[in-house]
């Protein structure tokens, strides 16, 4: 495999890695995100707009209690007028809630909450007839308010605290999944990190090795010996490891051997031709001498 294709490899692998992290610890923080919109958008404002509706109830049930035990006309007319607002107000509180519903146990109990409110708003418009009687009426007024319109009014409200109840245990759900997945991005976020420097470590000693293994030594000792080489410096030692036939040193090696090989046979050669011209030489004189003795 070449280089490139291992460094290529080693650092795909390492963006791949980077690309898993982020994109997981984007989706986590995504439903975390999803979590707190759902408490901040659905479940609080739910329990606040069933406070509202508690708090106007209530509001309403005082007003009843006021036109009940009113003798004065003027009174009752301005006890009715405020009656009428607040019950527009009710209406209209509920129509708040209604779209915050989110789930099929809410939509159960706020149908039963509605048909208790109906039956609570029959027993109210009874009640304000009655009231209007004046002290005719009084006997049966009072026994409608404190009998069925209490009643009635006690099972309205008590539906309408199993409605905050839900809410409120939605959005304790909420709150636990976001905890939950907030718990689970920081551990595999961690346990990918690790991977990714495993995997980094693991990417980086098999690429330290393969070149190790293919210079033969450090990158600076092989590039020292080429140099000294080309030089001409054939006497440095070479030291190989084990078994080492195919690195870049043991290529020098051979190749040191193999000039310093030719070397030393051009220096022989040179060495006998200066050793024959020196008896050439040599015998040249000595047949002078013999030729100037005869003479």
């Amino acid at each position: 495999m070449k280089l490139s294709t291992r460094l290529g490899l080693a650092f795909l692998a390492l963006v791949l890695l980077t690309i898993a992290v982020g994109g997981f610890a984007l989706s986590r923080l995504a439903a975390v995100n999803a979590n707190t919109v759902d408490i901040a958008t659905s479940w609080l404002p739910s329990i606040k707009t069933l406070g509202d509706i508690r708090i106007t109830a209530n509001q309403i049930r005082r007003a009843e209690a006021d036109h009940v035990m009113s003798t004065d006309p003027a009174e009752t007319a301005a006890i009715d007028k405020r009656l009428d607002e607040l019950r527009a107000q009710f209406a209209d509180r509920q129509k708040t809630f209604e779209p915050l519903i989110s789930s099929p146990e809410e939509r159960a109990s706020y149908e039963k909450f509605k048909q208790l409110r109906d039956r609570y708003l029959s027993a109210h418009t009874r009640l304000m007839d009655l009231s209007r009687g004046g002290e005719k009426t009084m006997v049966e007024t009072k026994a409608l308010f404190r009998g069925e319109s209490r009643s009635a009014f006690n099972e309205m409200v008590a539906q309408q605290a199993e409605l905050v109840a839900i809410n409120d245990r939605g959005a304790g759900h909420a709150k636990d999944a976001a905890a939950a997945t907030f718990s689970s991005a920081i551990f595999w976020t961690v346990a990918m990190i690790g991977l990714a420097i495993v995997v980094a470590t693991g990417m980086a000693l098999w690429i330290v090795r393969t070149l190790t293994a293919q210079l033969g030594g450090e990158p600076a000792a092989a590039a020292e010996l080429a140099r000294r080489v080309a030089d001409g410096d054939l006497s440095g030692s070479i030291a190989l490891r084990a078994n080492d036939t195919t690195s870049l040193m043991a290529a020098l090696k051979r190749m040191q051997d193999n000039l310093a090989g030719i070397v030393n046979g051009v220096r022989a050669n040179a060495e006998g031709v200066a050793s024959a011209s020196g008896q050439i030489s040599q015998g040249t004189t000595d047949l002078s001498s013999r030729t100037e003795e005869q003479a």
